[in-house]
């Protein structure tokens, strides 16, 4: 036993039915076919809210360039409505001046995924375009998807960026200026300008927290003004700064006197003991004064 569908059409012959015509299907084929239809709808309707849902601008064109859908994101960074663009071919559209260059023509002439800049006049926009080339099974085109981004707001923003970062490092050599001017008023006194250099290179080093810094320069150039310059300016200027000479350690002491000792520790040691420099610099800054003559051992 099968299930048919019967569709009866009638042959009418000046307003008399003179014949009819029966087509049978078979109910579980009609069926079937009635819910694959129903499936292809729900999925094109899916696939349209996607499309039209995208922030992005989003074109489809078939394999000559003709262009089939535009969504609506599209339109507004074109300033275009999608009817005046359907059916019409991309070459068309870049003779109008729609568009400065077309992505589409590119890839159907490279046959590989572009990505191009354009510049909308109409809008004034700026946009970042990508063309994906879609293949039929003997490898010829048949749909170009074109996606669109808006790129003029974030170039904007990569400009106001960019002049922050200008304004800051204005600010920041500004500052570094009016200190070094301070300086005048406290213990260095600066005129030359490489002077004026190698402050502005001690403020870095103050502001990034360098754990170890070497000084290089002959005796009397202001080695230690320079390191005590570093504390003050730094995040450790409210902790001690303890200096030493090194040249003037013997040899013998240096231990003790660099990390303090017990009491008895030594004859001639102090009963209560004694703290090292590094303890009494812990937390601020310990300036080792001629640190190249201290023995190797």
């Amino acid at each position: 036993e099968v299930s048919l569908v019967l569709n009866i059409t009638l042959i009418r012959e000046h307003g008399t039915v003179t014949g009819a015509v029966c087509i049978f299907q078979d109910l579980e084929q009609f069926e079937s076919s009635a819910r694959r239809l129903e499936s292809y709808t729900r999925l094109n309707r899916q696939l349209k809210a996607i499309f039209e849902s995208s922030s992005d601008g989003i074109w489809v064109c078939d394999g000559q360039g003709k262009v089939i859908d535009v969504n609506g994101a599209s339109e507004k960074l074109n300033g275009i409505h999608a009817k005046s663009v359907l059916g019409k071919t991309v070459t068309e559209l870049l003779a109008t001046g729609l568009f400065d260059r077309s992505v589409t023509l590119e890839v159907l002439e490279t046959k590989r995924q572009v990505s191009v800049v354009q510049y909308i006049k109409k809008t004034k926009k700026v946009l970042l375009a990508t063309g994906t080339p879609v293949f039929n099974e003997d490898g010829s085109i048949f749909l170009v998807v074109v996606n669109e981004r808006d790129m003029t707001q974030l170039n904007a923003i990569r400009d106001q960026l960019e002049q922050s970062r200008m304004v800051t490092e204005k600010f920041k050599n500004e500052l570094a200026e009016l200190t070094v001017l301070e300086l005048k008023n406290q213990e260095i006194i600066t005129e030359s300008d490489s002077m004026r250099d190698v402050l502005r290179i001690a403020l870095k080093l103050a502001h990034v927290e360098a754990s170890n810094i070497l000084i290089l320069g002959e005796s009397g150039t202001g080695k230690g003004l320079l390191a005590k310059f570093i504390h003050q300016n730094g995040r450790r200027k409210n902790q001690p700064f303890v200096q030493i000479n090194c040249a003037a350690l013997p040899e013998n002491l240096l231990e003790a006197e660099l990390f303090g000792y017990e009491t008895g520790a030594f004859t001639g040691a102090r009963e209560q003991g004694k703290a090292g420099l590094f303890e009494l610099a812990q937390g601020g800054t310990l300036f080792l004064d001629e640190i190249g003559d201290l023995p190797l051992s």
